[in-house]
């Protein structure tokens, strides 16, 4: 055999050791006895900063077998959320998993089911299924929630074979999981699967915290496919311990003033709005502007009043409320009419990306009797509307901003693209569409 024949076959053995090692990582991981570590413990690692000399104090004791020491030199590792260190703290999980550290198994896996890393789905699964040998809970979790996203890890039945191996521990986050998991409805048994869903919501919101009580009760509201949603959800959020809490106060609102359930009280709804307003709710303070805009549930209508909510909630960061505000200047709806109070708060709606205030910036541009008036910023908003939100209204304004700019060409163009094609002759024969105001 002359040497180079040699030379292949040892370079084709070692790359074959090479691909065993990395199937099969089995054979350096020891079987952890027991679940180490708690969430608490877990956290002590995580450090924000460490010196030259603590890392090297730390790598010493790492390499007598000090399990804290490499913990904590990975946690620190990834504290840098880059892929370099993502793979150094790897290599420092994987020492203290070869020691049996359930914890750095359960990190293990959770790095290689990242997409951000080097997703490698046999890895991450056997990690994670080692560590749940060990009886510990972080693992059936993890694995648990692997199991139940979508895409390349999902598979329901396993998934809730680990969820309710945590029942046992009141674990809230393994009841939302299960009721998530039966929420994809079966349509042999869809009924009975959307029954045990709310039960498990129920669950959770009984072992849970308040914020666990506010997100299931949430979580009813929406969740039209569930027995008796609504009524679940106010059963929640009726409690005294929601009494202060805004986000609560805004649901409750709404069944009330909706007749959402069992529940039909306009006076306790819109108490219940009142004081999420005061406590700071945008869409409460929003949601009151609309009322007494359009006088709604048994009020009359009141410009000055809905003014004040929606500036309310407009200082608050509700973007529909700008709009609103702008429309009421422009209108002199509740208060003098002032063009320029109204391209102002239409203009801040804009920048956030509000469709109707894009469109009535635009509109202002395009007016030759606007203080501000200026064709090209008004195609510029147009063209946002347009290709934004697909705004039929925008394409009518381009045909007759570019009309009025003496441009029939373009303005032929945009009345093509804002005409339906059946209508498209008739409607040519219109070059000018009026740019509606808020009814």
């Amino acid at each position: 055999m002359d040497a180079t024949y040699r030379i292949k076959i040892s370079t084709l053995l070692f790359y074959l050791l090479v691909g065993c090692l990395c199937l099969y990582p089995v054979t350096t991981i020891a079987q952890p006895k027991e679940c180490l570590h708690s969430q608490e413990q877990i956290a002590s690692f995580k450090v924000d900063k460490l010196d030259e000399k603590e890392i090297k104090q730390l790598e010493i004791a790492g390499k007598n077998g000090d399990i804290n020491a490499l913990l904590t030199l990975g946690y620190y590792q990834l504290s840098f959320n880059t892929d370099d260190y993502f793979y150094s703290a790897a290599k420092y999980f994987n020492l203290a998993a070869k020691q049996g550290d359930s914890s750095a198994l359960i990190k293990l896996g959770m790095l290689f089911a990242q997409d951000d890393y080097e997703q490698n789905t046999e890895k991450a699964l056997y990690y994670l299924e080692l560590a749940s040998k060990a009886d510990c809970t972080d693992a059936y979790l993890e694995l648990g929630n692997l199991y139940s996203e979508e895409g390349v890890f999902f598979n329901a039945e396993k998934a809730a074979f680990y969820f309710k191996k945590l029942l046992h521990f009141q674990n809230v986050d393994a009841a939302l999981g299960l009721a998530e998991l039966y929420l994809i409805t079966d349509e042999n048994n869809a009924e009975s699967r959307l029954k045990i869903a709310s039960d498990y919501f129920k669950l959770a919101a009984k072992w849970g915290d308040i914020d666990t009580r506010q997100y299931v009760a949430i979580r009813f509201y929406h969740g039209t496919k569930l027995p008796n949603h609504y009524q679940s959800a106010f059963d929640i959020l009726e409690a005294d311990e929601f009494k202060e809490d805004k986000i609560a106060l805004y649901y409750l609102g709404k069944l009330y003033l909706e007749h959402l359930g069992k529940n039909n009280d306009i006076k306790k709804g819109m108490d219940a709005f009142e004081k999420s307003a005061k406590l700071g709710d945008p869409d409460s303070a929003g949601t009151l502007g609309y009322i007494y805009y359009d006088g709604d549930y048994g009020h009359e209508q009141n410009y000055q009043l809905a003014h004040h909510y929606f500036e309310q909630a407009a200082k608050l960061g509700h973007v529909s409320a700008l709009d609103w505000l702008g429309h009421m200047y422009e209108e002199g709806l509740g208060v003098v009419a002032d063009d320029e109070k109204a391209f102002y708060y239409y203009r801040i709606a804009a920048n956030k990306l509000n469709e109707e205030a894009i469109m009535s910036v635009a509109r202002y541009y395009s007016d030759v009797d606007f203080i501000f008036h200026d064709y090209y910023l008004a195609r510029i908003y147009g063209e946002e509307a347009y290709y934004q939100f697909d705004n039929t209204d925008a394409a009518f304004l381009l045909a007759d901003v570019y009309k009025k700019m003496s441009e029939f060409e373009s303005a032929k163009e945009w009345l093509e693209i804002a005409c339906d094609i059946e209508i498209r002759q008739e409607c040519l024969k219109n070059t000018n569409k009026p740019n509606s105001k808020k009814k």
